[in-house]
């Protein structure tokens, strides 16, 4: 049922990007497209690791491509924070917190980012003992 959900919300936002490019809900149909897609990572990670990198490679690569299309989007920053997130994912725990460290200036929830990077700190050290 959820990965129906998934595959339905998709192709809808799909269609609004594809039908409705230069309207203000072609750029929130392709953050939603990003953030699909990273759901989806998390829900098959514990059954087929290789398919939920690739999904979170591709939500990476989807949020990126969002920053570039839309430089003065409201959702820049989520977009970014989300980066963070999929960089934590793939255990790539350095670029997780460089892109934590830029975004504490422009996210409206600074206390966030600081819980972020409190966290990569402490899965740092526990690597390191």
């Amino acid at each position: 049922f959820h990965l129906v959900r998934l595959q339905e919300s998709k192709a809808a936002f799909e269609e609004i990007t594809k039908s409705f490019p230069e309207s203000e809900w072609a750029e929130k149909s392709e953050f939603e497209i990003g953030n699909i897609l990273v759901a989806d990572g998390n829900r098959i990670q514990n059954q087929d690791t290789k398919q939920a990198t690739q999904r979170f490679k591709d939500a990476m690569q989807k949020f990126q491509d969002f920053q570039k299309k839309y430089p003065t989007s409201s959702l820049k920053s989520q977009a970014q924070f989300e980066i963070g997130g999929i960089y934590e994912e793939l255990e790539q725990l350095d670029a997780a917190q460089k892109v934590y460290e830029e975004l504490k200036a422009d996210y409206p929830q600074p206390q966030l980012v600081e819980l972020k990077l409190k966290r990569i700190l402490d899965r740092k050290r526990q690597k390191n003992l």
